[in-house]
């Protein structure tokens, strides 16, 4: 037996929260992929952007630049600028060298979610 079956079968606890902690991730990682196919770019920003940030306050700094948004999301810096000036616009964030402020993460998580929806069902 390998050194981790012998670990697994000394201690099941352990393997409890090793397979708890690889399926919470794999979910994580999951819904990342289903918003890469149905989220138009400025949510999918603005989603990434609440994502790395903390939940001490409703206001916050995420230390992150434009071309690391680019990188992640694999557009174009260009693309990312003119995201971020429409999410600027709207009081979403503000924009720093560097870094991007969050005013209001409240207010954010709301915008998401009006727009980050499978279905949407007509009530008329």
């Amino acid at each position: 037996r390998t050194a981790f079956e012998r670990a697994a079968i000394k201690e099941p606890e352990l393997m409890r929260v090793l397979a708890a902690s690889t399926a919470i991730r794999l979910h994580a990682m999951l819904e990342l992929l289903d918003d890469f196919r149905r989220l138009p770019l400025p949510v999918l920003t603005a989603k990434l952007v609440l994502s790395m940030s903390s939940e001490a306050s409703d206001r916050v700094t995420v230390k992150c630049s434009q071309s690391d948004l680019s990188t992640t999301l694999g557009v174009s810096r260009v693309s990312i600028g003119k995201v971020m000036k429409l999410l600027q616009s709207k009081g979403l964030v503000e924009q720093r060298y560097g870094r991007i402020d969050i005013p209001s993460r409240s207010k954010l998580k709301r915008w998401i979610a009006e727009r980050d929806y499978i279905f949407r069902i007509d009530s008329s």
